[in-house]
Parts: C-alpha cells; sequence; structure tokens
C-alpha cells in the first residue's frame, strides 16, 4: 500500500451525495482528515489529493462514477487520486481502468489507516450529522444546525441473496455495532437537542443476529434516554427479516418512539419475488404494515418497487397498485441487468417498448390521482433524461416523454 504526501491537503467529493450512504462515508471521511490534521479544501487548486466517493448503485450511478473518476484522473496529473465507496467492490475493474488511482475497496478497514499514517483510525470516527451542502464538489462538513437529523450507522450488510443485487461483492454477511456504542450515541444526539434519529444498516431489521441480539432490544435500551418527542428512523428493513421481529417491537415503542420504516416489498408477485430469490409472502407484509399502521397512524411507511425484471407480467406489474392505501411512499426503480449477477443471465427480459408502457402507466396513475383530489404515493425514481439512457431512446422534442415506442 502506497503512502501518501506527508504534507497532505484533501478535495473530497462525491459522486452521489443523494444516497445516504454515501453522504455518511464522505462526511466520515471529511472528520477523519480534519481530527488527523488534514485539510480539506474547497478549491481543488489547492490540494494535492482528490479523494472521491463513488456509489454503484445502478448503472446510471456507475457510469457517473466512473466519468468523475476519469475527469480527475486525466485532467489532473500532478494531483494523486483516491477511490473509495461503493463501486470499487462493485465494478472490480476500476483499478485496472484507472492504474495512476488509488482504489480502496473498503474504507473500513485498516488500509486508509496505512495510507495516511493516521494518528486517529478511521473505526473510531463516527459521522452523526451528514453535510448536504458542497462548494463545487468539495464537501467540507460544518457546524451542525440545531436539532438536525442524526445519523447513527447500525450496521452493515444483510443476510439476503437477491439475484439482481451486486452488493454482495461488496459485503459479505452482517457485521452489528456493538448496543452500547450504539445507545452511547444515541445519548449524545439527544443531549446536542436532535429530535430525530436515523439508523443506517442496508437492513436494520437483521441488526444484532451476529451478536446474539435484535433490533427490538436496541430499541429498548435507547428508548429510556429519549428527551422530549425524539423519534427514530429505520432506513430499511429487509420484509422477510421484518416479518422475524416486528411483534417483537414494544407497543409504546412503535407507537411513541418509531417515525418512519422503509420496507422494500420489489414486487407483489410471488412468482417474481421467487426469481429474485426474496422470500415472504407479501400477505403477510401487508397484515404487519396494517398492524404497524393501527399502533401508529402518524408513521410514514414506504416501499420499493422493481419493475421489469426479467419475467414479470404486465398483471404481475400492475398489482403494485394494489399498495395505495397501505404506504406514504412508493418508489418505483426500473430493472436494469448488472454485470455478475443471476437475474442478468435470466431469460424472458422485458422489452423496451413494454418497460415504457410501464413507465408511463406509473406517471397516468399519479396523474390520476392527483386529478381525483386523492393522496399520490408513486414515485418514479428516475427522471424522463435518466430512464431514456436507460433504454437508450431519445426524448420526443414536444413532450417531455420519452417516444412511444
Amino acid at each position: 500500500m502506497p503512502e501518501l504526501d506527508s504534507q497532505l491537503s484533501v478535495f473530497l467529493c462525491s459522486t452521489y451525495i443523494e444516497c445516504t450512504r454515501n453522504l455518511h462515508e464522505t462526511t466520515r471521511l471529511s472528520r477523519y482528515f480534519k481530527e488527523n490534521d488534514i485539510p480539506v479544501v474547497r478549491s481543488i487548486d489547492d490540494a494535492n489529493t482528490v479523494v472521491i466517493t463513488t456509489c454503484g448503485f445502478d448503472q446510471i450511478k456507475e457510469n457517473h462514477a466512473l466519468q468523475t473518476i476519469k475527469k480527475y484522473v486525466d485532467g489532473y496529473a500532478d494531483k494523486t487520486v483516491v477511490v473509495c465507496g461503493c463501486l470499487p467492490a462493485i465494478h472490480g475493474s476500476v483499478q485496472k481502468e484507472f492504474p495512476r488511482a488509488i482504489v480502496l475497496n473498503s474504507i473500513t478497514d485498516e488500509t486508509i489507516d496505512q495510507l495516511i499514517r493516521a494518528r486517529v483510525p478511521m473505526k473510531d470516527v463516527m459521522a452523526n450529522y451528514l453535510d448536504h451542502e458542497a462548494s463545487g464538489e468539495a464537501l467540507i462538513e460544518k457546524p451542525a444546525k440545531p436539532h438536525a437529523n442524526y445519523h447513527i450507522q447500525i450496521g452493515e450488510g444483510c443476510l439476503s441473496h437477491c439475484t439482481y443485487c451486486v452488493y454482495k461483492n461488496l459485503r459479505q454477511g452482517i457485521w452489528s455495532k456493538p448496543l452500547e456504542k450504539i445507545v452511547e450515541e444515541f445519548k449524545k444526539g439527544v443531549e446536542q437537542g436532535t429530535q430525530q434519529v436515523i439508523f443506517i444498516a442496508e437492513d436494520c431489521a437483521s441488526w444484532g443476529r451476529d451478536i446474539n441480539s435484535s433490533l427490538p432490544e436496541l430499541l429498548r435500551a435507547c428508548y429510556p434516554h429519549r428527551k422530549g418527542h425524539v423519534k427514530v428512523s429505520l432506513t430499511f428493513m429487509e420484509p422477510a427479516q421484518m416479518l422475524k421481529i416486528y411483534q417483537d417491537l414494544d407497543r409504546e415503542i412503535l407507537e411513541n418512539f418509531i417515525s418512519d420504516i422503509c420496507a422494500p416489498i420489489q414486487s407483489c408477485s410471488q412468482a417474481t419475488l421467487k426469481a429474485m430469490n426474496r422470500r415472504y409472502d407479501v400477505k403477510e407484509v401487508l397484515k404487519a404494515v396494517a398492524s404497524i399502521r393501527k399502533i401508529n397512524p402518524r408513521i410514514k411507511l414506504s416501499t420499493h418497487i422493481i419493475y421489469g425484471f426479467p419475467g414479470e407480467t404486465r398483471e404481475e406489474f400492475t398489482r403494485s397498485f394494489d399498495l395505495i392505501p397501505y404506504f406514504d411512499q412508493i418508489i418505483y426503480f426500473c430493472y436494469m441487468d448488472r454485470p455478475g449477477t443471476s437475474s442478468s443471465r435470466m431469460k424472458d427480459k422485458t422489452s423496451t417498448k413494454e418497460m415504457l408502457w410501464r413507465t408511463n402507466a406509473v406517471q397516468k396513475k399519479q396523474n390520476e390521482l392527483i386529478r381525483l383530489g386523492r393522496r399520490c404515493p408513486l414515485v418514479l425514481a428516475y427522471t424522463n433524461n435518466e430512464l431514456c439512457q436507460i433504454l437508450d431512446i431519445g426524448l420526443d422534442p414536444i413532450s417531455t416523454h420519452p417516444h412511444e415506442l
């Protein structure tokens, strides 16, 4: 592992700060450099090193990340470029494509500590207040605003093996932060006046399985330390794991302590879920969601849908509209093949024309709900421009919608 210049100055940028995990990692790096007396600068002209945190969630994010790396590797030959984040583990040839860059598969191991000869190791650095503001592409952590959202990374990884997921290359199994450390961070946030604590993990519902504990136990440990109206948001709860633990959640905690739950159902078709290797009964998940809603009518419940998965029929897709009464937000993601995944090798792929029909069906349902004055929880994850990139089609010069194929 090479070492960086002893007089290090860093220009830190993210390829997708809209991703909470990416923004958390970027903010954490900012604090890490500062705690090791390394300046993080706003102008690249004042830096001798560029550190890029990448996102590889889908092909759109991957393409943008690769373009950003190329921009700095080719455009700033006098500067060292360090690449970290999700992309290196997902896109295994980043180092080969950019041999001049220093590519880190993870910032959680000791490699980055060796790289800068760290006095304060990365494992001891937290990032509870995330910085959404940037100057150019440089991210410099600013003092937290009073009552700002307070983030606690409670773990990493998940126990699922979805056929479309590339993240198993990045994180095998799960890692749970010890309960006492989470409670300590929680107490600090409460003392600083936060009203919203956000638990970050790929699957909050799996927390504790590797350390003989559970999410209900963690929430019970935090609950006595709350003040005022402090709430906890559970970023993601994989439905199969949620079904295993939700009945163990204390009614008082569900009613008074939890503000948000995102349970990504991904499909309302059992056949499609089987092809995705997601093991739960949609009806059972919806019963749990309805039960949680009955206990706490104020809770925000959200889910994700992947449409156009190989073999999914139009009728199976339209069943997703049956979720409208259950969720406050339903985010639709257009399926994309990802290299190395089982789903990318499946037959019976959804055609571009059909994918476009389904996108337009979501838009029509949105317009219908709005026209009727009803609540509209439907959200498309991609803009029309992004969808055109995904489907490799052009925009109609008159409308903002892609060509009808």
